[in-house]
């Protein structure tokens, strides 16, 4: 006497309740696999908004271990320059501040991050330097804006000295930047 269909399918022999192939039909989505670089790039967002934000360096423990971390992994490098970038257009001027700084390390060891932030040079000179404040004004009270323009023109300027014959984009960039500030640029305020 057949009593009705089993809650057991024939492929698993586990009720679906319980983990059987129940749910495996033609609706069926599979759960996206964890995103490897997920603590990387957490690690990464934390690096550039952890106080204490009057200093120009981000949290020297933070900083060491992101940079331990994407050391030989180019995919970890490609996703904290996505971090940075975003961490560039924050609405407060401490975490640009510390992102900048992160950019700043990372470039000097990186052959790949400085080929990345070369490619989008133009979000650095908008995001950090300020040289669109129309479309891109930078945040804060203006003695810490100020602190970000020198902070990031200084980083720039050090690049172009390390890099630029490599890299004629910084030569160039380092230029338009100091044209666009104007009387405002460091090196027009030391003279």
């Amino acid at each position: 006497a057949a009593v009705g269909p089993s809650p057991r399918r024939a492929s698993s022999g586990m009720p679906a309740f319980f983990g059987g192939r129940g749910g495996r039909g033609p609706g069926f989505k599979p759960k996206a696999p964890a995103d490897p670089l997920a603590k990387i790039a957490e690690l990464a967002k934390l690096t550039c908004e952890s106080p204490p934000f009057g200093t120009p360096a981000p949290d020297a423990e933070l900083l060491r271990a992101l940079k331990r971390e994407v050391r030989r992994d180019d995919a970890a490098m490609d996703r904290v320059h996505d971090v940075l970038l975003r961490a560039l257009a924050h609405e407060e001027c401490g975490p640009r501040m510390h992102a900048v700084a992160v950019i700043d390390q990372l470039f000097h060891r990186s052959h790949r991050f400085r080929g990345l932030i070369t490619d989008a040079l133009d979000a650095f000179l908008k995001r950090a330097i300020g040289v669109d404040p129309d479309a891109h004004p930078l945040p804060g009270p203006p003695d810490e804006t100020r602190k970000l323009i020198d902070r990031a023109v200084a980083a720039l300027a050090s690049w172009n000295e390390t890099f630029g014959t490599h890299l004629p984009r910084l030569t160039f960039a380092l230029r338009f930047a100091n044209d666009a500030l104007g009387p405002d640029a460091p090196a027009a305020r030391t003279e």
